[in-house]
């Protein structure tokens, strides 16, 4: 994506349908050990934003950031759409 917004866009996206294919999928899934709550991807969220306040490789920090944050942002609003929580 070439601004900001795309890129959360995008994740949103990736996140939002995320839920429902999961949802629809969650047997198969089960059977390698997926769980529907990850936080380690709630760290890893705040090891990019902490990175980028720090400077360290700032425009990879910031996209990887702003991503992963749409994606988190579509998660809960595919969590509610489809009565099924992952996040």
């Amino acid at each position: 994506e070439r601004t900001l917004f795309g890129l959360f866009n995008e994740g949103y996206t990736h996140g939002l349908w995320s839920v429902k294919l999961i949802r629809d999928h969650r047997a198969f899934l089960k059977q390698f050990g997926y769980k529907r709550v990850n936080l380690k991807s709630y760290r890893k969220l705040l090891n990019s934003l902490t990175s980028f306040l720090r400077g360290n490789n700032a425009e990879y920090s910031l996209c990887d950031f702003v991503f992963n944050l749409g994606k988190k942002m579509g998660k809960i609003h595919g969590s509610i759409a489809n009565l099924y929580l992952d996040i």
